[in-house]
């Protein structure tokens, strides 16, 4: 039998097997050369013009199929498979409202959202009118206020001590546990100072409460999930933050609406002023005080009657002025929402901090987030009336927030 080398194209693609049908026989090969190669392939002479007279058609045809069988192409996109505008649009709105949740197991993911609750009800009962935050405002400015210039006074010393004995660069093993002593007793000061002067400044708690919370998941680490990379776990805290989160905001939503005495208006507002810690303002309003209660002013909401509001005879009803400078009724009151506004915060920050992605587009969105949020909360306060002591509120949460945040870039690297 002669054989003769074929070298024209007569397929660019590999083909693994195949069989060439002749008078003298079937002629198997078996290459993984394309039929291009200088190698070619070896068949009978008398196969060579049937090889040739082959039209382009076939040939391409029979080059399809092998490669097919071959190396099976991925299914095309169909046109139903397309989305359309709307879905594209809804799918942007998601990504542009909500964080990226890392996705972890269902066991850790409750179990790392019961540990961020337990700072966020803590916070709630003590702070906020949904618990004894009434109470506790006026608790902290009778009796604890006056302590307030000695504890400032004392920790501004100290931190100065501590800068100027370079605190930062002890490095030996009984300099660095001082550090660690000092630096702790340091922060247990600072929180105490904000909340000593809740009734002043009633933006203190949520102060600490956002920075309390960066520092509790940290310990929640250290105690639980020690082998476990810091920048993974901050990572896996996006989804519990965010749920925390959403659950507070409902919570206190649902709250509102429980009751009239639950919302937000002005004769509330000055039911609560006095037992919440303010100090009404008889030096622009002489006229206002009460001349049956002493010390008081000479109007009255009665809880009783749907928070209707009295006043004393000659007692004009411009008096109400009187609590003006007062927005602890309404820190008080929409406390919740800052704590999920804090929370929602923290969430997007970590979602950000993956192992193995840059974070300019989650940054992008949560900078947009946070910002459309803080605007629109700053707007309904200043309908509500409580604009000045909202904004220096806001200033304070964004401060708090970041602290936070410098707290879980401290941790991740």
């Amino acid at each position: 039998m002669e054989t003769v080398e074929i070298s024209e194209d007569i397929s660019t693609s590999s083909i693994k097997q195949g069989s060439i049908e002749s008078d003298s026989g079937v002629v198997s090969f078996d290459s993984t050369m394309p039929l291009d190669s200088p190698r070619g392939l070896l068949v009978p002479e008398s196969n060579i013009s049937k090889l040739r007279n082959n039209s382009t058609k076939d040939r391409i045809a029979a080059n399809v199929t092998m490669r097919d069988r071959a190396e099976p192409e991925s299914t095309p996109r169909t046109e139903g498979s397309k989305k359309s505008p709307t879905e594209n649009f809804f799918r942007a709105f998601y990504l542009f409202l909500f964080p990226k949740i890392a996705p972890i197991p269902w066991s850790t993911f409750f179990a790392l959202s019961f540990f961020a609750a337990l700072p966020t009800v803590g916070y709630i009962i003590a702070f906020t009118k949904m618990g004894f935050g009434v109470t506790t405002f006026y608790f902290f400015a009778e009796n604890l206020s006056q302590y307030i210039i000695p504890l400032a006074s004392g920790l501004g010393g100290s931190v100065t001590i501590l800068y100027l004995l370079d605190v930062q660069d002890w490095s030996s093993c009984v300099g660095d546990a001082l550090r660690k002593v000092f630096i702790t007793t340091v922060v247990i000061a600072a929180f105490a100072l904000a909340l000593f002067a809740a009734g002043d400044y009633p933006y203190g708690p949520i102060f600490v409460f956002v920075i309390m919370t960066a520092l509790f998941m940290e310990g929640v680490q250290l105690i639980f999930y020690r082998k476990t990379a810091s920048k993974t776990y901050l990572h896996w805290l996006s989804g519990p933050l965010f749920f925390v989160s959403f659950l507070t905001f409902l919570s206190w939503l649902i709250w509102t609406f429980l009751s009239d005495s639950n919302e937000w208006n002005t004769n509330i507002a000055l039911a609560d002023a006095k037992t919440s810690g303010c100090k009404a303002n008889f030096a622009d309003y002489p006229d206002c005080r009460s001349n049956e209660a002493k010390g008081g002013t000479c109007f009255r909401v009665n809880l009783f009657a749907d928070n209707a509001l009295t006043f004393e005879e000659n007692c004009d009803e411009s008096c109400i002025q009187v609590y003006d400078h007062c927005y602890n009724t309404f820190i008080i009151w929409v406390g919740p929402f800052l704590a999920s506004i804090g929370l929602l915060f923290l969430s997007f920050f970590a979602s950000f901090l993956r192992v193995d992605g840059t974070p300019e587009q989650e940054a992008s969105k949560f900078a947009s987030v946070w910002l459309f949020l803080l605007f629109a909360f700053w707007v309904a306060a200043s309908l509500a009336g409580v604009g000045q002591g909202v904004s220096t509120t806001l200033a304070v949460l964004v401060l708090a927030s970041f602290i936070a945040a410098a707290i879980f870039l401290a941790i991740a690297y």
